[in-house]
């Protein structure tokens, strides 16, 4: 997913949700592989201790993030993946660089 479809690269940056779900610690490891990529992920707050160390940039997903995201990122973020839909989803698209 993140190679085929999401093409990443180094000196990129990713925004994904449901960071301490299955697929988040799968794309966190996978992350990994990519030389300089900066991640930014969400996650329940309970799931940060185990989180830390492997994310660069980890906010709580049932907060607004949006203005954190784009002093990491200003001009927007290269990928996007959601789990979790709703209001995410949302706020995801518009941090999406263009």
């Amino acid at each position: 997913l993140l190679f085929e479809i999401g093409n990443i690269k180094p000196n990129q940056t990713i925004l994904f949700h449901s960071a301490g779900g299955g697929v988040g610690v799968a794309l966190t490891q996978l992350s990994k592989l990519v030389p300089n990529l900066t991640v930014i992920a969400t996650a329940s707050a309970h799931k940060f201790e185990v989180l830390r160390g492997h994310i660069h940039y980890l906010f709580e997903h049932d907060i607004d993030y949006t203005e954190d995201v784009k002093k990491i990122a200003p001009e927007g973020v290269d990928l996007v993946l959601d789990c979790m839909a709703g209001d995410d989803c949302e706020r995801g698209l518009a941090l999406l660089k263009f």
